[in-house]
């Protein structure tokens, strides 16, 4: 159809032949508003008495989406501005202006809790998994991407009074393994392809370095577990197409290299670090203050790991997406020998009274 044509199909809706005609003219002369050559605006109709209203779609606010424990709650962050998830948030802004932060995460979830409930956090659906797929499927096509951390917690309380039970990090890996798949294929089914950026984590028991010989052994012994457990989070992460996000890289966890200091006092580089970006070494009277969250600074060290940046390459994957080895078999340190039998059969004991553990993870 011309713009002559519709001109006279123009005119006979101006003269109303009939209601039936009215309407298709309708149809018709906005196809040719729409095959013109662009020069005239959607909706701007120029007769007399007609609305001249311009109607533009306004799309909906964009997200990250953020799942986790009380690391991803900002917990020992001075101000929320500071804590990893809106940080990262902050960064990804540049390339997605109006990005908003819809934060679902809880202090002490472990991957149970948000997956099947429970915990220190009501939920709309009785989950933080729940909610968050809630949320996917209300807000289709806004949600840029998705950030957890999870999993700490399952293993935490393992450390009891400086004693490490084998039998519970056994069964908390176990439970890792079981649920976080589910968790990720559950958020990957209602993101319809959105991606998902899993964070391992760094070792804050690494300070008991600095109390003592004892200390030390524990402190080796806690990295090798840190191991295990963050080599099971990228894996499962990487199998399933979702991006793991490396923090004990920066964190330097495995890096035993006397090349740090902390308060004058040369110390391994892991360690060091675990006492300049945590609460962990933080004083207060009588000894050190054992929180396990990052400060300011470990915060930033968390969000400014490359992995979280969503420009990076597609979703890494992985082979051997299950381990059919055993947990204790995995559980090898590079000498060859069993790390948590070694604490199982001659069990850590703190001998500092002037400190106290807090084990409550993020």
């Amino acid at each position: 159809m011309d713009l002559h044509e519709a001109d006279s199909r123009a005119q006979q809706l101006r003269t109303g032949r009939s209601s039936t005609w009215r309407h298709r003219s309708g149809i018709m002369l906005a196809m040719a508003v729409l095959t013109s050559a662009g020069s005239l605006v959607i909706g701007g109709w120029t007769q007399a008495g007609a609305d001249t209203t311009t109607t533009t779609a306004t799309p909906g606010p964009i997200y990250q989406l953020s799942l986790g424990d009380s690391l991803a709650a900002g917990v020992g962050a001075s101000t929320p501005a500071n804590d990893y998830v809106n940080l990262v948030a902050a960064h990804e802004q540049a390339s997605m202006p109006g990005l908003q932060v819809e934060n679902l995460s809880c202090g002490g979830a472990t991957t149970d809790t948000m997956l099947n409930g429970g915990g220190a956090c009501t939920y709309t659906s009785g989950t933080q998994l729940g909610d968050a797929v809630a949320f996917l499927h209300a807000h289709p096509g806004q949600v840029q991407y998705i950030t957890i951390d999870i999993g700490a917690n399952d293993v935490d309380n393992c450390l009891t009074g400086g004693t490490i039970s084998l039998t519970c990090i056994e069964t908390g890996l176990a439970t890792i393994s079981s649920n976080l798949p589910n968790i990720v294929a559950a958020l990957q089914e209602a993101g319809n392809g959105v991606p998902i950026f899993g964070m391992d984590y760094y070792d804050p028991f690494l300070q008991q370095w600095i109390t003592g010989t004892s200390g030390q052994g524990l402190a080796t012994e806690s990295a090798e577990l840190s191991s295990v457990l963050n080599g099971d989070l990228t894996q499962i992460y990487g199998s399933l197409d979702a991006n793991p996000v490396d923090v004990q890289g920066p964190f330097a966890v495995q890096d035993f290299a006397m090349t740090g200091s902390f308060q004058g006092t040369t110390l391994p580089e892991n360690v060091s670090r675990t006492c300049a970006w945590t609460h962990m070494c933080d004083p207060i009277p009588g000894g050190y203050a054992m929180n396990i969250h990052t400060n300011d600074i470990g915060h930033a060290k968390l969000a400014t790991a490359r992995q979280w940046r969503t420009s990076c390459s597609p979703p890494a994957t992985r082979k051997n997406p299950t381990s059919s080895m055993s947990t204790a078999n995995r559980w090898k340190s590079p000498s060859g020998r069993h790390p948590m039998r070694s604490w199982s059969a001659t069990p850590y004991r703190s001998r500092s009274s002037k400190s106290t553990m807090s084990t409550a993870r993020p």
